[in-house]
């Protein structure tokens, strides 16, 4: 199976770690706009092999108070094209539910 409650960061250092990285940081931005108001659920769709793992990935990194992510994510873009992009460093717990390892 797999960590449910706060998964730590080691999924999004892999993929920090991998040459086709595409940094797509600045959709925090948008997710912090939402927080707290009545738009904050968000599902993240995309077709197939068009990296909802690598995004859940970086979310549950971002958000999880699981381990300090800051270094991972002061280079990246977020953190040079978004004013506040630390105010909800590590705020929330983070519940992932991966559906591939579920066994029907």
């Amino acid at each position: 199976m797999g960590i449910y409650l706060n998964p730590g960061t080691e999924g999004f250092e892999r993929a920090l770690r991998s040459e086709i990285f595409v940094d797509k940081t600045e959709m925090i931005g948008y997710l912090n706009t939402v927080v707290g108001t009545n738009q904050s659920y968000v599902s993240v769709s995309r077709p197939r092999r068009f990296g909802k793992t690598m995004a859940t990935n970086m979310i549950a990194a971002y958000y999880g108070h699981e381990a300090d992510s800051r270094k991972l994510f002061e280079p990246l873009k977020l953190a040079k094209n978004v004013d506040g992009w630390d105010r909800y460093l590590n705020k929330f717990d983070v519940v992932s539910i991966v559906t591939t390892d579920f066994f029907w």
